[in-house]
């Protein structure tokens, strides 16, 4: 708090309170959705409310707040959370936090996918021909909570060794402030990293189908083990092994990937990036954490179908 959500609230409001409403599901951030849902619900338009909360207001500890204002932020909190038929977020460790203030109200809600968006690209592989191995990251960048620099000393470390070369190993990153061009300087690897800028979604969707390995940056944060972005599951149907860099091994990430058999978690761990990206190259992946033939029936429990059921049954 402040936002400029809150004065976009008694509009809201107005725009829908001449019709009563079986379920209002209102998803922050930014806060401020979740008032006019209040509204609603206290004066009986709207039968059943579902609170969602895509990350965490008051305990957020990338986002804090401002001194002055956190205690009414717990106050509003506690009142939308009281008044709320249900609690949905995207992580059990995000739930966990919310259970022990608000009970067993909340449950969990995975961002999810579409297989829609990808079995309707074009069957034409968007990668040339070329014999180069590349690794792809789609997807913002929160600067100073995402750092690839683990990746790029293994990569450095495999062309001191011979192992690879420009002409033969890429790594692509496309998308808002991707931009690592000039961390990839400060390791000496410029020449293995490329920027594709901001490209449209589909192109980014057959990039994530056709590229040999999917590239995962976790949180560098003691809030990292709850944060599941939508990137992952879009991950997930795309095909590719999944390389997870970044802070922890413990993480959401890491336990669905185990489940899915869809990737690991390397953490910081250089050394161990560096044996696994000759695996990938060399084509010996070790079955032990990837799935060749994937089994759709674990991704598909990730689907915003499986998940709005989900949602729905919560009530039911």
């Amino acid at each position: 708090m402040p936002d400029l959500s809150d004065l976009w609230g008694n509009v809201a409001f107005k725009a829908v309170h001449y019709q009563h409403w079986d379920l209002v599901v209102s998803t922050a951030g930014p806060y401020g959705v979740h008032r006019p849902a209040y509204r609603l619900k206290k004066s009986g338009i709207a039968l059943h409310w579902i609170t969602d909360w895509r990350d965490l207001w008051t305990d957020n500890h990338i986002y804090p707040g401002l001194p002055g204002l956190r205690s009414v932020e717990q106050l509003i909190e506690r009142r939308w959370s009281q008044a709320a038929d249900a609690i949905t977020t995207v992580s059990e460790p995000l739930a966990t936090t919310l259970r022990e203030k608000y009970g067993n109200k909340v449950h969990v809600i995975y961002n999810g996918f579409d297989p829609e968006d990808y079995q309707t690209l074009p069957k034409e592989n968007i990668m040339p021909d070329d014999g180069l191995f590349r690794i792809v990251y789609t997807g913002s960048i929160y600067a100073g909570y995402q750092n690839p620099s683990p990746l790029f000393e293994a990569i450095s470390s495999l062309f001191q060794k011979g192992i690879i070369s420009p002409e033969r190993f890429r790594v692509i990153f496309c998308g808002a402030n991707a931009d690592f061009t000039d961390l990839a300087q400060r390791h000496f690897v410029e020449e293995f990293v490329e920027y594709a800028g901001f490209v449209p979604r589909q192109q980014a969707l057959r990039m994530q189908r056709d590229a040999n390995v999917l590239l995962f940056l976790e949180f560098e944060s003691k809030a990292s083990k709850g944060i599941l972005t939508g990137k992952l599951f879009e991950y997930l149907f795309a095909g590719p092994p999944i390389m997870v860099v970044g802070f922890g091994i413990d993480t959401s990430v890491k336990e669905i990937l185990e489940r899915t058999g869809r990737g690991m978690c390397f953490g910081t761990d250089t050394e161990k990036i560096a044996k696994e990206l000759e695996k990938y190259i060399s084509g010996k992946l070790d079955e032990s954490f990837y799935k060749r033939k994937i089994d759709y029936k674990d991704i598909c429990e990730y689907s915003r179908k499986e998940q709005s059921e989900k949602m729905l049954n919560i009530l039911t």
